[in-house]
């Protein structure tokens, strides 16, 4: 069981990381990521770490 969280957190500082280079990234203007995959990648992570949150 301990394992497991230990992943769970490591995933969601991963996913945290992600947003935040994404943010970054948009920031910038979207020049290395379209705004649409942008906000297609956003909804993603959110929905994968509000479904972690559940487990």
């Amino acid at each position: 069981m301990e394992e497991s969280r230990d992943l769970l957190s490591q995933e969601r500082t991963r996913v945290l990381h992600l947003s935040q280079a994404i943010n970054f990234l948009s920031s910038l203007g979207g020049l290395l990521i379209e705004p649409s995959t942008n906000s297609i990648l956003f909804l993603v992570l959110r929905a994968r770490v509000i479904s972690s949150n559940h487990v």
